[in-house]
């Protein structure tokens, strides 16, 4: 007869209360209930590694508990129908308000893009320029496509559209 010792799932033990004095990382809690509201095809993975128990403020822990009660339902989980819910029950106030659940996405989401278009019929190539600047680092590249037959459109236009079909249905995204 087989062992079952490999079959069994290994589960991690809820943190004690002397755990729960150990250096926390709020920020970090912030980060993953706000990745779950901008990317809501995570909550499936998150739900699968954290539990409630795991975040050190208690606000965090119910709000991460609601999230988990969406996951498990499979219902969509959104900044708009998670604050909905907790108002429908009665305890957004009690875990910060709207705007302290909508500011979980700070740092998620950046807060200020800007963008500028140059044409110049001089060029043979269409160029692309990235600049990010952040508190966490600085960096640039550029992109010059060549041409495809195709005046309208170039090669990567075409690798761009496969890229993102394909991740449609991936459980996970890095990168573009």
């Amino acid at each position: 007869m087989a062992s079952r010792k490999g079959l069994l799932r290994r589960r991690r033990a809820p943190p004690t209360e002397a755990s729960k004095l150990l250096p926390s990382a709020v920020e970090i809690e912030r980060s993953i209930l706000g990745a779950v509201l901008v990317q809501p095809c995570l909550s499936s993975i998150v739900v699968q590694r954290l539990l409630p128990e795991y975040f050190f403020l208690d606000w965090h822990q119910r709000i991460y508990g609601y999230i988990r009660e969406f996951a498990n339902c499979r219902r969509q989980i959104s900044l708009e129908s998670l604050v909905g819910e907790l108002a429908k029950r009665g305890v957004l106030e009690k875990l910060g308000g709207g705007g302290y659940i909508s500011g979980l996405i700070d740092g998620v989401v950046p807060d200020r893009t800007t963008i500028e278009i140059w044409a110049d019929p001089s060029v043979t190539r269409n160029c692309h320029s990235i600049e990010v600047d952040s508190d966490s680092a600085h960096f640039s590249f550029s992109i010059e496509n060549i041409p495809s037959e195709n005046p309208r459109t170039g090669r990567i236009t075409a690798l761009s559209v496969i890229a993102a079909l394909r991740k449609l249905n991936a459980p996970l995204r890095v990168g573009t």
